[in-house]
């Protein structure tokens, strides 16, 4: 409850800033997702990351309307907004949730290559990044294998000749 209710004074400020201070459209928009975001209000949080990317193509921008989309299971919108924001800033970061996202649609070729470069960039000293990185291991091992099994067997019918 407190959560909310302080998300919601915020929100308020921002609009005070936005039309008394006069913040830029586009520092409004950031701002206003990255708030909606942390709340979990994807839908709401990817429209003012949309609205923000009128005014400038930041790779942030894509990263976190990336993020969003990946939240509200549209993979291929996160794929393409994430592999904008990989392409122009190649951080290992956004890297990872693009691995996700190439998961979540079904890319599993795509995901493994990124992982594979990844695995090979991220420096050992960087545990949170490693931390993350097992994690997505482990998932893209657990989709590989379900999509073996979804698949059926690889080999035909094995008949003994008589």
């Amino acid at each position: 409850m407190w959560r909310g209710a302080w998300a919601s004074v915020k929100l308020l400020v921002l609009y005070l800033e936005y039309w008394i201070v006069g913040l830029s459209e586009e520092g409004f928009q950031v701002a206003k997702g990255n708030q909606l975001s942390a709340l979990g209000f994807y839908s709401a949080a990817a429209h003012a990351y949309g609205q923000a990317l009128k005014g400038t193509q930041s790779p942030w921008i894509h990263a976190e309307l990336g993020w969003c989309y990946l939240n509200m299971d549209m993979a291929d919108k996160a794929v393409e907004s994430l592999t904008v924001a990989y392409t122009r800033m190649a951080r290992p970061d956004v890297g990872l949730i693009l691995v996700q996202a190439f998961i979540a649609a079904g890319k599993l070729s795509d995901a493994s290559r990124l992982h594979a470069a990844l695995k090979e960039a991220i420096s050992p000293a960087a545990s949170d990044l490693q931390d993350t990185l097992s994690k997505v291991q482990r998932l893209l091992e657990g989709a590989i294998t379900e999509h073996r099994l979804e698949q059926g067997p690889v080999i035909g019918n094995l008949k003994a000749d008589a």
